[in-house]
């Protein structure tokens, strides 16, 4: 696995779990 793969997978991780914090402030 490359440092570029590895970044990419953080990324993503960031980014859903940016998304699932705003689906939990939109509910509440």
């Amino acid at each position: 696995m490359t440092t570029d793969d590895r970044g990419g997978k953080e990324e993503k991780k960031e980014a859903s779990y940016q998304e699932d914090t705003e689906k939990l402030e939109d509910i509440s």
